[in-house]
């Protein structure tokens, strides 16, 4: 659709007219108002009270016409706002015609056909702007039925994917742990650590948290496979203690060895987290 087809000139030549009529017909109140009052040449044509109902009019007239016509129109406010002044003009040019025989007229008069354009661009603007105003609200509730379905499936999501008790998350970092430390990954052992952590190994030394990730970073041993199983964890409230056996293959002195080894850790909650604030270690006998 080009431009030429969205200009409503129907509503545009109506809304000049209808502008054009009421200015007319609040000069002829003024006057009669005046007459009344016994003082009509202020209200006659050409009189101060007229140029002050040509000025101020003609710029509301125009602007609440061209309201009216937004209400009706989906694009080009400005323009129909325009050309329902310039209609406006046209008609007080053929009326003073008409009745007069010219077009001269005084120069406040021209300013008031100036404010009548001004009036169609004031009055487009806002049209414009409500119109806009109407179809953000009329988006509104196509945005909450969307929220509505993404959050009808957080649910479902939720419901595909149990939550992990606390039981689970220890167990879970500590395997993690077991696999870090084996992979030199300093970064994650770091980030479940206590600031105050300590370690009792099973050769009866202690360590802090420095030389638990220093002994990581080291660790330069042949290890087939380290396995960490028979978990027993006991949460008491923000604080637990896991149980579990690590059993241990490696290369020894050129020889396959296997060890197993006993631990005891304890955890704290902070932050919304578990942190490792003790473990000890201890050797037994594979059987």
């Amino acid at each position: 659709m080009n431009g030429t087809r969205r200009i409503h000139w129907g509503r545009i030549l109506l809304a000049g007219f209808l502008a054009e009529a009421a200015l007319f017909a609040l000069f002829l109140l003024l006057l009669l108002a005046a007459t009344l009052a016994g003082v009509p040449e202020l209200a006659r044509p050409m009189s101060p009270l007229d140029y002050a109902d040509a000025l101020v009019f003609s710029f509301v007239m125009v602007f609440l016409f061209t309201l009216w016509v937004g209400k009706h129109i989906e694009s080009g406010f400005v323009v129909h706002g325009v050309l329902i002044g310039v209609v406006g003009i046209l008609l007080f040019l053929l009326m003073l015609f008409a009745t007069a025989g010219s077009i001269a007229q005084p120069v406040l008069y021209v300013v008031a056909h100036v404010l009548k354009i001004v009036g169609g661009i004031a009055g487009g603007l806002v049209a414009e702007r409500r119109k806009r105003r109407v179809e953000a609200v009329h988006h509104v509730p196509t945005a909450l039925l969307l929220i509505a379905v993404i959050a009808s499936a957080v649910p479902i999501s939720a419901a595909q994917k149990p939550v992990q008790s606390d039981q689970d998350v220890l167990i879970d970092l500590e395997h993690r742990w077991n696999e870090a430390f084996y992979r030199k990954d300093t970064r994650f052992i770091e980030s479940i650590l206590a600031d105050e952590f300590l370690a009792t190994y099973d050769d009866g030394t202690r360590g802090d948290k420095a030389k638990e990730l220093a002994l990581a970073a080291e660790f330069n041993q042949q290890v087939e496979s380290a396995i960490p199983d028979d978990f027993t964890v006991k949460v008491f409230r923000d604080t637990a203690v896991v149980w579990f056996t690590l059993k241990l293959v490696g290369i020894r002195q050129g020889q396959r060895a296997e060890m197993q080894l006993r631990y005891t850790d304890v955890w704290v909650i902070r932050d919304g987290r578990w942190l490792c604030v003790s473990t000890q270690s201890t050797r037994v006998n594979p059987g």
